[in-house]
């Protein structure tokens, strides 16, 4: 399927002919005469692309009104206008309310299937550029070194791409899984990629449910992939409701119970802690659907012989951020470094790193005295140390433990409290002292 394409125009003709010509390339297309029909096509699941005429008869919106009503919904989705009787005021105007271009007739059919052709890659390189933008810059330690571990996970990755099989990347917290799940999507190549954090309350209601006009997540996922990350944190309703579609492709909008179809490759994350099975927090219906394929994140121990290359990366994005040099580390801090208890796999290795940078700025070579000292220079420490008792001690260390951990999660509360073995209820009042 090469794209879903609505074609809105009051003369069935035309309808007609554009959707024949896109037809015979291999398009999906649907039709709608009137202002009402647009609607409820978008509403039924909003298209790819819209080709859309600017004068509608018998309608309660014209054209250009329609094309402002439909970028609010799905401000993505190209929208290419067309008019029998077009000027260049008219064009300009069309442009300046979102839309991708404008399209005279008569037209050949080569200038249409050009403009939908370009508009769909356009809209496909925007949503590539802002998954760039927005994930963070960790992603690429996974596929520094040449451990046995990572030419598995390379090797993996590279066999599921050609693969429309829902995915599940499992591995301890801190071993980077959504970072596999992102790598995993964008080397698919299927369509638009659309990321739904289990843990985050507002993303969640907008799974099935349009929020503020806009489409729902779902929907926005159609002919694309939706990464489900963290399924940890997956409520046992949302859990059923995500089994029922992938049984059968349709899934129930929340606002007005329509059924909605729609194709979307599913890859999703977990995180676990020592010794922990996925059934703990899933239903066995949800975790069979989901789990058609599994990727197993290497943790960090298993790519100790990776720790050169990784504390290099590290050490430059470090440096990046701060806008200095970046320091070399001397080889025999490696020994000592394999030597460690990685417990919270690589963002312990990278807070390691950015707490000697921080301390130690102008430094050319980090060495292993540096590492060994390194809780001797931590700045937290006198805090516990200086109280007047043990009670007011573990008081102490209790509040900024809670205070680093919720740090870790950017925040999460449901993610912190999971990570500290306590449930939100508890940690909401330990906070609130």
């Amino acid at each position: 399927m090469n794209g879903d394409i609505l074609i809105i125009d009051d003369e069935k003709d035309i309808c007609e002919l554009v959707a024949g010509i896109l037809n015979d390339e291999g398009y999906t297309t649907r039709t709608a005469q009137n202002t009402d029909s647009a609607l409820n096509e978008c509403s039924a699941r909003f298209p790819q692309c819209i080709i859309l005429d600017i004068w509608l008869k018998e309608s309660q919106m014209d054209g250009l009104q329609l094309c402002t009503a439909l970028k609010k919904q799905n401000p993505q989705t190209p929208i290419i206008m067309m008019s029998g009787h077009g000027t260049i005021e008219l064009a300009v105007e069309a442009m300046k309310l979102g839309a991708y271009n404008f399209l005279t007739k008569p037209f050949r059919a080569d200038h249409l299937l050009l403009l939908v052709e370009k508009s769909l890659q356009d809209a496909k390189i925007t949503n590539q550029y802002n998954q760039y933008v927005a994930r963070e810059a960790k992603n690429s330690d996974f596929y520094i070194g040449d451990s046995p571990a990572i030419k598995e996970l390379n090797k993996k990755i590279d066999k599921l791409t050609q693969s429309n099989a829902r995915v599940l990347v499992r591995g301890g917290y801190g071993s980077n899984q959504y970072f596999i799940a992102q790598t995993l999507a964008q080397q698919s190549g299927k369509g638009v990629i659309v990321t739904c954090d289990c843990a985050d309350e507002t993303q969640l209601a907008q799974l099935f449910n349009p929020l503020h006009h806009a489409v729902s997540t779902m929907e926005q996922c159609h002919n694309g992939i939706l990464i489900l990350n963290e399924i940890q944190f997956l409520q046992r309703d949302i859990q059923e409701k995500l089994s029922q579609f992938m049984a059968n492709g349709k899934f129930t909008r929340t606002s007005d119970n329509a059924q909605i179809a729609i194709d979307t490759r599913i890859i999703a994350t977990i995180s676990l802690h020592d010794g922990e099975e996925p059934q703990k927090y899933t239903d066995d219906n949800f975790l069979t659907r989901i789990a058609s394929a599994v990727i197993d994140a290497p943790p960090l121990h298993e790519r100790l012989e990776d720790l050169p290359h990784l504390c290099q990366f590290y050490l430059q994005r470090i440096s990046d951020i701060l806008s200095i040099r970046t320091p070399q580390i001397a080889p025999e801090c490696f020994d000592f470094l394999k030597s460690s208890d990685w417990q919270k796999n690589y963002w312990q290795l990278y807070n390691t790193l950015e707490r000697i940078v921080i301390h130690n700025p102008h430094k050319n070579i980090i060495t292993q005295m540096d590492i060994e000292n390194l809780n001797q220079m931590d700045d937290n420490l006198p805090a516990w140390a200086t109280q007047k008792n043990f009670k007011d001690a573990m008081g102490e260390f209790e509040r900024r433990y809670i205070l680093y951990s919720l740090n870790q999660f950017h925040g999460h509360v449901s993610k912190t409290a999971e990570y500290l073995g306590m449930d939100r209820a508890t940690l909401h009042r330990k906070m609130s002292k």
